[in-house]
């Protein structure tokens, strides 16, 4: 199968550009080799400077400011490298024939990456059987907009990302993607910086309003994967603050929450108190809510858990914004009645007038100034809320067309952030784990499925509202759903399979019903065949020990027998033994013998056997008639009440 020539040159060039980057510390000497490069792919000698700059777009998918272009070919106008004619930059036969085999860098890396696209094809049909020549292209589209696009998801991202932690053990693997993420990232810090190599100073402090949901993940609330997203960028930021405060400039970016995100905060932990108090149902739960329930048996545990949460925050220098009276002045109030007509069916109306006004309170703070750079826009909000960025993205919600958001994720203030602080100083270091390829397929999955928790929860619980079901019926269908909140490090090669079958498996409370009735009827069938397995041990055991107390008894009665036996043999021989002295003696009497001497030895021979036990003779036999009785006995333990 042939991928799109874009999707080839898009993954491979940015790949080869990032390996260059990690060798080569000047991005402009980088950046040079790819524009000769596209004089011997064009098959020509002269270009303008927009036509490098097409050509560089054509051939490597590479944005790169025209500004950028005309500096690098001025200088190697300058070394002599190309030469200016008529407007155009020309090369020599010569100069262009050593670039001719530039391309097999790229090539080379096609190869590499090929087997991965293979191999993501391979799992994917594994998954869903065989597919089309054109959903092939399509599963490979979204790969390419998966590993550039931070906040990208279609209908095979799932998937993708599925498979990307299925492979994450493979370190080559997880390499190749994130050489990836890290060419993008440097190229999209080139298009917003076009000075590259050149860090200019800011000219205003940068204060980022941090949302809920990063203000509980810098305190670990949602998982580690998510604390490390933040504390890599604390760590970014308090490196570039260290640089301008060395200048005795004060710190050129701030961390703070607005008065409504500590309202929702303090909403959330009082909906904690509730639960841990015995007055709230737990609900479909969430990561968070978890973490600030653990441990937690009363009220009072969840009131020490927040102070500590809010002290955390301080130590962090993560503080509050002073509240903003928001409509002193109705020309920087940005609410408007077509947004809410325009989402109604994706978010509650309160939930769109929050977010309009956190837009309109920083309108308040730039003083309606939103056409800045990054750097130079002085406030924004960095949230994980899609709704939030989507309305965020909404034009309707500029004041004019080019302004610059009022939100942005944790993505692209990271990317940005982390090329200025790397950039002129080679590109060595690990990428932020908000930029990790893995990290991004467990976030992924995580949000998804702990987002389908809550929208199933949430259609439940409607049922309940209305009258339709009873809590009780389905409080085994909310433990089930609460099993399934899950924190993106939870999610590994070993067991993510499993757990994102929730998400493949649309099971309503109906089927969950008719699923949980089959498991009740195979476990009491289960049940009764563990029960008559017991019963049927349980009979052969006693069967068993009757044979053995049975052949005990047996082997008593036959030893008792035996001593019988024994015993009158005995008998028999002493008499035999008594008659034959009796007759040795008459036989060795002669007529010279006094009675007395006869009946001496008569009295010698009675005093010879009543010096002998015959008693303890007689006992030793009975033993000995029943060694084997009291040996088997013994050996298994038969009771006097068994042998009765």
């Amino acid at each position: 199968m042939n991928l799109k020539h874009t999707y080839k040159d898009l993954l491979a060039s940015t790949a080869v550009f990032a390996e260059m980057a990690n060798e080569q510390v000047d991005l402009k000497k980088i950046l040079t080799e790819f524009v000769l490069a596209t004089y011997s792919l064009e098959k020509c000698f002269a270009q303008s400077t927009v036509e490098v700059t097409q050509s560089l777009k054509k051939h490597f998918e590479f944005e790169i400011p025209v500004a950028v272009v005309r500096t690098i070919l001025k200088k190697l106008k300058k070394s002599e490298t190309l030469s200016q004619e008529e407007g155009k930059y020309v090369i020599t036969s010569e100069e262009r024939s050593k670039w001719i085999d530039f391309s097999t860098k790229v090539d080379t890396k096609e190869a590499q990456q090929k087997a991965i696209s293979d191999q993501l094809i391979g799992f994917i049909e594994l998954k869903k059987g065989p597919i089309s020549s054109e959903e092939k292209a399509a599963v490979l589209d979204c790969f390419s907009s998966y590993l550039f696009d931070e906040s990208f998801e279609d209908n095979y991202s799932d998937l993708v990302s599925l498979f990307i932690i299925k492979n994450s053990k493979n370190k080559e693997f997880a390499a190749e993607l994130n050489l990836i993420r890290e060419g993008i990232t440097i190229l999209k810090g080139i298009k917003y910086n076009p000075e590259i190599n050149e860090i200019k100073p800011w000219r205003k402090p940068l204060t980022i309003h941090l949302d809920t949901e990063h203000l509980f993940n810098v305190c670990g609330l949602n998982g580690l994967v998510f604390q490390k997203h933040m504390t890599d960028l604390l760590d970014i930021v308090k490196q570039i603050n260290t640089d301008r405060q060395k200048k005795n400039e004060g710190k050129a970016i701030i961390f703070k929450y607005l008065e409504s995100t500590e309202t929702e905060i303090k909403n959330f932990f009082f909906a904690a108190r509730k639960i841990a108090a015995g007055e709230s149902s737990r609900g479909h739960s969430s990561v968070a809510m978890d973490a600030i329930l653990k441990g937690a048996t009363q009220a009072s545990d969840i009131i020490r858990k927040e102070a500590e949460f809010f002290r955390k925050l301080v130590g962090l220098g993560i503080i509050k914004q002073a509240p903003i009276e928001l409509y002193v002045d109705h020309s920087f109030n940005i609410e408007d009645q077509r947004i809410f007509y325009k989402y109604e069916n994706e978010a509650e109306e309160e939930e769109i007038s929050s977010i309009l006004q956190s837009f309109t309170a920083i309108n308040i703070l730039r003083k309606g100034n939103n056409r800045a750079s990054f750097e130079d826009i002085g406030h924004i909000i960095m949230t994980g809320r899609r709704i939030k960025l989507q309305i965020s993205g909404d034009l309707d919600t500029k004041v004019r067309d080019g302004d610059f958001s009022f939100a942005t994720h944790i993505y692209y203030v990271t990317q940005r952030l982390w090329f200025r602080l790397n950039r002129g100083l080679g590109f060595r270091g690990a990428l932020p784990t908000s930029l990790d390829v893995i990290a991004k397929a467990q976030v992924l999955l995580s949000n998804h499925l702990n987002s389908s928790v809550r929208d199933r929860f949430l259609k439940i619980e409607k049922d309940v509202e209305s009258g339709q079901r009873s809590l009780e019926s389905v409080q085994a269908y909310y433990v089930n759903l609460r099993s399934n909140v899950v924190k993106p490090e939870d999610l590994a090669p070993e067991n993510v399979e499993d757990r994102v079958k929730f998400l493949f498996e649309e099971s309503d409370i109906e089927q969950f019903e008719d699923e949980q009735a089959i498991l009740r009827k195979k476990a009491e069938a289960f049940d009764q065949i563990q029960k008559d397995k017991h019963a049927s041990e349980e009979k052969k055991k006693k069967a068993e020990r009757l044979n053995k107390i049975q052949r005990c008894q047996e082997l008593e009665r036959l030893g008792y027998r035996n001593g019988g036996i024994f015993k009158k043999l005995f008998f028999v021989v002493i008499t035999i033994a008594v008659l034959a002295l009796t007759c040795l003696v008459f036989s060795l009497i002669e007529k010279s013998d006094t009675p007395m001497t006869i009946g001496s030895v008569i009295l010698g021979l009675i005093s010879v056997f009543a010096i002998v036990k015959w008693k303890v003779v007689i006992l030793w036999l009975e033993k000995k008639a029943l060694r084997k009785f009291l040996d088997y006995r013994t050996k298994h333990k038969i009771s006097d009440e068994e042998m009765q």
